[in-house]
């Protein structure tokens, strides 16, 4: 039977979000706001100030509307450049997105610590009950289907964070997670979510959303850690099939928990998600359109022997370009006799 995604969308997000137009708007929240709030890339943007007003932008966003925009975050923009002050904003404005959830769902002294060194993304707190949160976020264009486990999860940092606070407010750690950039069968990264004696929970955005729209409640959320150890009596061995036994509990023990069964969402977030991949391929193409045709208009530009000029250094830098990173690697890492 086919799913009528139209009819889905009015269902969950509202009739407004029927409209392409209004999805596309959705899928720039996050690089409009950068666009918009800081042009000289020349000085430094002020991250935390920036991440305030971003934070208070979210808090007037309706609930449905919200719900939109978390199911497809987690994904930065691939024309910026890795390590880039515009990347790291955008992964700041990233962990505002999943602190607002967590603000949303009941945690209402949940924030961003100020200081990041050896911290956690987001402090989700209702002030009793702390859980430390690692909100990720990748390029769609990375050159691994899936991330390294060590970049995902690191067990020891979940735990060097948790030993900052009380020990009976201590709840566990949460890591918020694309869901493009999932493992296809299993990992190691599974293998920890099951190990009851440091209680890890992975959710995907659209996993928060759904959570979000079927007004569930922190209460759902520090169930799941309580019975963390019940739910996984052992931890999980088999690699292979540890996503599968993962998912299992995480839907039948927390999503499902309510009225909504996941399944209900699920085909629809999977749409959204998708069409954000296509937004943002669509994107791309026009950027790299745009290039070549300024491009083509510089080569149209140059004198003949300038124009060789060119053609050489760059056939020299392909060709040479092994060559030439290696000869760079022995003056910066390697003696060399001064003559």
């Amino acid at each position: 039977m086919a799913v009528d995604i139209k009819a889905l969308l009015g269902e969950w997000f509202g009739d407004t979000f029927k409209d392409n137009e209004n999805r596309y708007v959705s899928y720039e929240v996050l690089s409009d706001f950068i666009l918009e709030q800081h042009t000289d890339w020349n000085s430094a943007p002020d991250t935390e100030g920036l991440a305030r007003k971003f934070s208070a932008q979210l808090r007037g966003m309706p609930t449905k509307d919200f719900a939109f925009l978390l199911c497809h975050t987690g994904y930065i923009p691939e024309v910026y450049k890795a390590d880039s002050s515009q990347e790291t904003l955008y992964t700041k404005l990233v962990e505002v997105v999943a602190c607002e959830w967590a603000i949303r769902l009941g945690f209402a002294d949940s924030k961003l610590p100020t200081q990041k060194a050896s911290k956690e993304d987001v402090t989700i707190s209702d002030g009793h009950k702390i859980i430390v949160c690692d909100a990720k976020s990748y390029r769609l264009g990375r050159s691994q289907a899936a991330p390294n486990v060590k970049d995902a999860l690191k067990k020891g940092d979940i735990t060097k964070w948790l030993s900052h606070y009380k020990a009976d407010k201590r709840v566990g750690g949460l890591v918020t997670f694309p869901s493009q950039h999932d493992w296809k069968n299993g990992s190691d990264f599974y293998l920890y979510l099951t190990d009851k004696n440091s209680p890890i929970v992975m959710l995907f955005y659209e996993h928060m959303a759904f959570m979000l729209l079927t007004g569930m409640e922190k209460q759902s959320l520090l169930n799941f850690f309580e019975r963390h150890a019940e739910i996984f009596p052992n931890e999980e061995t088999n690699k292979s099939g540890s996503r599968k036994v993962y998912f299992e509990k995480i839907t039948e023990h927390l999503l499902n928990t309510g009225e909504t069964s996941w399944n209900d969402f699920q085909p629809l977030a999977d749409y959204v998600v998708s069409e954000k991949v296509y937004h943002t391929k669509a994107g791309l193409d026009e950027h790299l359109t745009s290039e070549e045709a300024a491009t083509r208009a510089w080569v149209d530009s140059l004198p003949v022997e300038t124009l060789k000029e060119e053609l050489v250094a760059v056939r020299y830098q392909l060709d040479n370009q092994n060559l030439l990173r290696q000869r760079d690697n022995i003056l910066k890492f390697r003696k060399v006799l001064k003559k």
